[in-house]
């Protein structure tokens, strides 16, 4: 029975996760059971050279039996892999926010840069009663 190997992707980088169930024979002939999870990293850039980075494994019962522990390792690979893709979505929201902050500066960089090219007259005082009286007259000749 071959377990399922989940490969999570991102930045270039591919991440496996692969359960596995090792049974060791010891040197007076028992056998001892030993259950984790492989972690495997691979860079885009490199075809077919995975590398391992991490190893979780830990003795087991001998009266449990493997596809339990196979669907037990499943579920909790599954439950790491929906923990990271929450981590990878936190760091883009962070990201997006700075992304936005970027972008509000250099909005507020052109409209000073454009309104140091093109000054506006300013308004007509309100205390000058003839102000638009004066502003019509120039208009309508």
């Amino acid at each position: 029975m071959q377990p399922p190997t989940f490969i999570d992707a991102g930045a270039g980088n591919l991440h496996a996760a692969i359960p596995r169930v090792l049974v060791a024979t010891k040197r007076d002939g028992s056998q001892q059971l030993f259950g984790g999870c492989y972690i495997t990293h691979k860079v885009n850039l490199q075809p077919d050279v995975w590398h391992l980075s991490q190893a979780q494994i830990a003795p087991l019962d001998a009266s449990t039996s493997i596809p339990t522990l196979l669907g037990e390792m499943s579920r909790l690979i599954v439950l790491a892999g929906l923990l990271w893709g929450t981590g990878d979505l936190a760091i883009l929201l962070i990201d997006v926010g700075h992304d936005v902050r970027a972008a509000r500066i250099l909005l507020g960089r052109q409209i000073a840069h454009n309104v140091l090219e093109h000054p506006q007259p300013p308004p007509p005082s309100p205390h000058d009663a003839n102000a638009h009286r004066r502003t019509t007259e120039i208009t309508t000749r």
